[in-house]
C-alpha cells in the first residue's frame, strides 16, 4: 500500500538535502560566527550581539556598509535596466526568433 505523501518526499529529497547542504548550514555557521567573541586571536562561541553594536558605532564599519549598499544600489539599477528590455524582447518576439535570441543571451 502506498501512501501519497511518499512519493512526493522522495521526488523533494534531493532538492530538500541539496537546499540544506548548501545555503541553510552555510547560513546557520554565519549567524553561529557572528555571534561570537574573538579575543588575541582566538574565537570564542559566547552568544554575543557586540559585533553587530559594533558595526552600527564604528565609523569605519559605517563607511563599508554604506559602500556595500552603494554598490548593491547600482549593480541592481543596470540589471533592471538591461534585464526588463530584454525580458520585454523575448516575450514578445516570435517563437522562431526566442530560440536566436535566448542563445545570444
Amino acid at each position: 500500500m502506498s501512501r501519497p505523501g511518499l512519493g512526493r518526499a522522495f521526488a523533494l529529497g534531493p532538492t530538500g538535502l541539496w537546499y540544506l547542504l548548501f545555503f541553510l548550514i552555510p547560513l546557520a555557521l554565519m549567524v553561529r560566527y557572528s555571534l561570537a567573541f574573538t579575543e588575541q586571536s582566538r574565537l570564542e562561541f559566547v552568544w554575543t550581539t557586540a559585533n553587530y553594536a559594533q558595526i552600527i558605532t564604528d565609523p569605519i564599519y559605517r563607511t563599508l556598509l554604506w559602500k556595500s549598499i552603494k554598490l548593491a544600489l547600482v549593480v541592481m539599477a543596470i540589471t533592471l535596466v538591461i534585464g526588463y528590455p530584454t525580458a520585454w524582447a523575448l516575450a514578445r518576439s516570435s517563437d522562431r526568433h526566442k530560440i536566436q535570441l535566448l542563445a545570444l543571451l
